[in-house]
């Protein structure tokens, strides 16, 4: 993309913030089918640089981990090292709002978005959450965690990073709503969220399966959980997220007994939780790449850990819905 983009072509920027596996996609896919919104798809290469620091972040040393970000090099944009890092961060969105040629610029971040205030303390940020029954389960089928007490951490990390996030934005910037309710009533919702966005409602974004591999939104697959998860998962899940973060999200416990966690008990779903991701990155990496994964991870060698990596880069992009 071109490095004369103006950052002050685009209007106030707003960001779809929430848990992996929770509809941000789709959501994002409806609202970039807005006639006035560029998405800028996800940008989680952003907030890795704030986290931990307490002053400003060496542009030089960011460049060069945006190099090595695998998602980063999916998109075609230039790294401006003339600017501060805010003002890099800032000319992604104009170099895509000035290809897109929309007003309205959007992106998605999914953790640590708590630290995005520092760099747009003006934007819009709309948070989108759905039952962590079904974030966890969605999390094991992809491998990110080997149980549905591993899937739940990742709920209750986005769920930490949004009260951080309100502390620091005014409450008139923040909006929430549930992907059970985007389900559930579709028009209704992306009406009351283009509102707030200052857009009016066009039918156009519904149609996202016309240009993506995504379907129209199915009612039928909210919390279900309810059909297709067991009943040690449920109880995983609810012993770890917790009766009251439950109710105060919205959500109600199964009503299953409540899992007993005893010392020995929660070593053993740690365990579990370790031996199934392992298993699972092996049937998606192979075993030789998953072996030369954790040796790369483990010599002080980084010729070899980037060689690996980019390796290990090329199946996750092959893979990619």
């Amino acid at each position: 993309m071109s490095m004369d983009a103006d950052v002050s072509q685009f209007e106030t920027p707003f960001f779809l913030v929430g848990c992996v596996r929770s509809g941000t996609t789709v959501l994002r896919l409806m609202l970039g089918h807005h006639s006035r919104v560029c998405n800028c798809d996800e940008m989680d290469y952003v907030t890795p640089a704030l986290v931990g620091a307490s002053g400003p972040v060496a542009v030089d040393e960011y460049a060069e981990r945006l190099r090595r970000d695998r998602a980063f090099n999916l998109l075609d944009y230039q790294i401006r090292e003339d600017l501060d890092f805010e003002g890099v961060v800032r000319d992604f969105l104009a170099q895509r709002s000035s290809v897109d040629k929309a007003p309205v610029v959007g992106a998605t971040v999914h953790h640590h978005f708590e630290e995005m205030p520092r760099i747009f303390p003006e934007a819009k940020y709309v948070y989108l959450r759905r039952d962590p029954r079904d974030v966890a389960r969605s999390c094991v089928k992809m491998g990110w965690a080997g149980s549905a007490w591993g899937g739940a951490a990742f709920w209750l990390a986005a769920s930490a990073s949004w009260d951080r996030l309100r502390e620091q934005v005014p409450a008139e910037n923040c909006f929430e709503l549930t992907y059970e309710r985007l389900l559930e009533d579709t028009v209704g919702v992306m009406t009351e969220l283009c509102e707030f966005l200052g857009l009016q409602f066009e039918p156009s974004m519904l149609d996202i399966e016309k240009d993506t591999t995504y379907s129209k939104l199915n009612p039928g697959v909210a919390q279900s959980w309810r059909e297709s998860a067991s009943v040690d998962e449920i109880k995983q899940v609810e012993a770890r997220i917790g009766e009251g973060k439950l109710a105060a999200s919205g959500y109600q416990l199964s009503g299953l007994p409540a899992l007993r966690l005893t010392p020995l008990r929660r070593g053993g779903i740690r365990l579990s939780d370790f031996i199934a991701r392992t298993r699972r990155r092996v049937e998606i990496y192979g075993l030789s790449l998953w072996m030369q994964g954790v040796l790369s991870r483990r010599l002080p060698i980084e010729g070899y850990r980037r060689y690996v990596q980019r390796k290990i880069d090329a199946v996750d992009n092959a893979n990619l819905k």
